[in-house]
């Protein structure tokens, strides 16, 4: 999967098998979790957005609102 594949619109699948989350940001998204009361997955995605540095994400989940330094964009 590539950015342009993501911008493109054309629908990406990935093999949920086949991804590998390193220790560091288990690590880093339950200390999300517990600060923020993200579930699992939504504490991971913070997790990785933090990691890349990426601030700004598209989401209709208000939870990722308790996320300080997020900014959330809800698309219409």
């Amino acid at each position: 999967m590539t950015f342009d594949d993501l911008i493109s619109g054309q629908s990406v699948f990935l093999d949920v098998n086949t991804v590998a989350v390193p220790p560091a940001l288990i690590s880093i998204a339950a200390s999300v979790s517990q600060t923020t009361g993200l579930l699992t997955n939504d504490a991971l995605v913070v997790a990785v957005m933090q990691e890349h540095g990426l601030t700004d994400l598209a989401s209709h989940d208000t939870d990722f609102d308790r996320v300080p330094g997020l900014t959330r964009y809800a698309p219409a």
